[in-house]
């Protein structure tokens, strides 16, 4: 009887967790995982990135403020920060005001 496509997709992956090359990946990825001073310093990563990211959502509500006083707006109505980003570009914009 043929095997069928998923039953040799399933023993072809079995086949690559045996190789030494997956082993060692592993073996990395767990002393990494282990690495209490690694994961302390990826935490600090993280959490910078999230700060940056609350930095530029306060540019893009400013740049929204200042397009919609360039174009003749009036930049008091702008009361939220735009929804997926500003590219800058108000005729492509949903709006942000």
């Amino acid at each position: 009887m043929a095997k069928d496509a998923i039953t040799m997709f399933k023993e072809a992956a079995a086949q690559m967790q045996r190789e030494e090359i997956f082993q060692a990946l592993m073996g990395t990825l767990k002393q990494n995982d282990e690495d209490e001073v690694l994961q302390s310093l990826i935490g600090d990563f993280n959490l910078a990135r999230e700060a940056k990211a609350e930095m530029e959502q306060l540019v893009e509500y400013v740049n929204a403020i200042v397009n919609t006083a360039v174009n003749g707006g009036d930049p008091m109505t702008v009361e939220q920060p735009p929804q997926g980003g500003c590219s800058g570009n108000c005729s492509s914009c949903a709006g942000c005001h």
